[in-house]
């Protein structure tokens, strides 16, 4: 699997693997730091064994989703990529009669030899193809005379051998050259070592046909008798075009030419790359160029037949992680919730412990920074269980995909797992469950010091602007401030004037978040409760991480709402100016006739297709 909701898989990778490097390297400069408050986290996973075991097990379900999704993704590409390889060997190319170029009936869409063979002379010494084989096929019924089973559709195909011999021509199931001379034919055969799994249909299980059974074989109802020779496993040569074709055989061309009556023709041709059965389709591109250029003007079409099909099979593999993991959210996003609530509740349990390491110095980083040493224990071993367990989940899926569906399959699912698939579920569950650590360890760092030594509820001071004039103020104008950025870029539209107004909003939009962190922070707080503690580091880190769009967009905006909150902490006004109610006005104004009279209203109007302006003038 390659691809995830359009997203190279590599790329994932990439990104997720430098995530939790970053995570990682974070929490072991954190115990480079500050061993002591890291080590007071650690203490507390070998303490409680069973407690440690419940956490662990809470924490494993995103990675178990994840590894589980990727797992059944990566089995069902490899198998049907595996079979692919097998059925299509060294043939890459497929090459037939273009019928939206030149449609003409099924008896006169042919290639005649002539023209294979100067393809041949053409592109003897060309270094990326080795073999052009030419064919006739036919989808025909089959009587086992002996049996008297039928295959109404079997693809009986010919060929001559010394063009099979660039294929490695056809062979039975131990190896052996087969002879298709005069009416013998070879017919497809599961070979017994792999009796009991489940394949595509094969004519020899259709038919019970043994070697020596003879066999009618009907052309436009006229039956003629072949004896079986051998039987071959699935592949082009003996019929077999992609994993879900039907049963068939082979026979020779002499043969399929005097029963159908085509001439000396083929109705598909086979190219083969050089390079062998995998490293040939990385020249596919190439070579149907090249045999593009040679087409041009004839009424022939060129398609990179295993390349098609092992895309296909990339595709059902994505299609089925992404459906998995769709329907798997609802589930990893409870886990995200359990995972929080847990380190929630490990706060509480201990509260006093937390207190009285504030009340000796501690600061309410270091809680944090020993919440996390505590957290990436639990956050590691979960992601190690959840890895295993996924895959555990993977093969008991692929199992239970046999036993309900895999007759109808046609493909030997065999468990797959890639190291990169691995990696990306593995670095998923870690990143997951490190965002949520940090969130509840902030949390659980502020607290009132008296409250939790006495282990007593923590106490919310009443809202002295609770409802009252100024409060409803501040309220619209955090409205106002909430909708800054969307407005802002609405401006822009409206032109220079727009751009005038929309800047300032914008700016106001990027700055206000910050500010609403800062309100909580040691920052904001009034002298007589402010430490020597600095604003919040993790902020401009976060920005600093992101070249170009973090700097700009993340690192400038909070050091402009640090700079106002320092500015503004100890200035607030006993009573609020009026100029400040006028200019509420004028804004709510503005949004108003933005967002309902424009957005709303002129932008949606509509004259028989013609909106804006031209609509306007028909209304007039």
């Amino acid at each position: 699997m390659n691809e995830l909701f359009g997203v190279s898989m590599n790329l994932i990778a990439g990104i997720c693997l430098a995530a939790t490097t970053l995570i990682l390297l974070g929490v072991a400069f954190i115990a480079w730091r500050n061993p002591v408050m890291f080590k007071m986290g650690l203490r507390n996973i070998p303490r409680r064994k069973a407690q440690t075991a419940l956490i662990i097990v809470g924490l494993m379900l995103s990675t178990l989703i994840m590894s589980a999704a990727f797992g059944t993704g990566d089995t069902l590409t490899t198998s049907v990529t595996s079979e692919v390889y097998s059925i299509l060997g060294e043939a890459d190319e497929w090459v037939t009669w273009d019928a939206e170029k030149d449609p003409r009936p099924l008896d006169e869409q042919v290639i005649p030899l002539d023209t294979v063979e100067q393809w041949k002379t053409k592109f003897a010494g060309d270094p990326d193809i080795e073999a052009i084989v030419p064919l006739q096929r036919e989808s025909l019924p089959v009587l086992n005379t002996r049996t008297k089973l039928n295959e109404p559709s079997a693809r009986i195909v010919g060929y001559r051998t010394s063009d099979a011999e660039a294929l490695g021509g056809l062979k039975d199931s131990a190896g052996r050259p087969v002879s298709r001379t005069g009416n013998g034919i070879a017919i497809q055969k599961k070979p017994n070592q792999f009796r009991g799994r489940v394949d595509p249909k094969v004519l020899a299980e259709e038919i019970d046909g043994k070697v020596g059974d003879t066999l009618q074989v009907f052309y436009k109802g006229l039956p003629r008798e072949f004896v079986v020779k051998a039987g071959v496993p699935s592949s082009v040569l003996s019929g077999a075009i992609d994993p879900s074709s039907a049963a068939g055989g082979a026979v020779s061309f002499e043969t399929i030419v005097e029963l159908t009556g085509r001439g000396q023709a083929a109705d598909a041709v086979i190219i083969s790359n050089t390079g062998g059965v995998k490293a040939g389709m990385a020249r596919s591109d190439v070579v149907v160029d090249k045999l593009e250029a040679e087409f041009a003007g004839s009424p022939y079409e060129v398609a990179p037949l295993k390349k098609n099909l092992v895309n296909f099979a990339e595709l059902i593999g994505s299609a089925f992680t992404t459906i998995f993991v769709v329907f798997g959210l609802f589930s990893i996003s409870a886990g995200v919730l359990l995972i929080f609530l847990i380190f929630v509740m490990l706060a509480a349990e201990r509260k006093p412990e937390m207190g009285m390491a504030r009340a000796v110095g501690a600061k309410r980083r270091q809680l944090v920074e020993s919440f996390l040493a505590e957290g990436m224990g639990y956050d590691l071993g979960s992601a190690v269980v959840g890895l295993v367990a996924g895959m555990g989940v993977t093969y008991a899926m692929v199992e239970v995909i046999k036993i309900f569906a895999g007759d109808n399959l046609g493909l030997n699912l065999t468990v797959t797992f890639t190291a990169r698939s691995l990696v990306v579920a593995f670095c998923l569950g870690v990143i997951a469950t490190f965002l949520m650590v940090f969130a509840s360890s902030w949390r659980a760092s502020r607290l009132n010091i008296t409250a939790a030594i006495r282990d007593l509820p923590e106490t919310h001071p009443m809202n002295p602007e609770a409802s009252t004039w100024r409060g409803y103020f501040r309220a619209s104008v955090n409205g106002v401030v909430a909708l800054a950025l969307p407005l802002g870029l609405a401006f822009l539209l409206f032109g220079s004037i727009g751009m005038l107004l929309g800047l300032p909003l914008i700016l106001v939009g990027l700055v206000s978040p910050w500010v609403f962190v800062l309100r909580g922070s040691n920052t904001a707080a009034p002298s007589d409760h402010r430490t020597s503690e600095g604003p919040p580091k993790w902020p401009w880190i976060l920005g600093a991480a992101i070249p170009v769009a973090g700097w700009l967009l993340i690192v400038v905006p909070y050091w402009i709402a640090v700079g106002l909150t320092v500015f503004f902490r100890d200035r607030r006004p006993a009573t609020l100016p009026k100029w400040l109610g006028i200019l509420s006005l004028i804004l709510y104004s503005l949004t108003l006739i933005v967002t309902v009279k424009y957005i709303l209203f002129l932008l949606h109007a509509d004259n028989r297709g013609e909106g804006g302006i031209l609509s306007l003038m028909a209304l007039t």
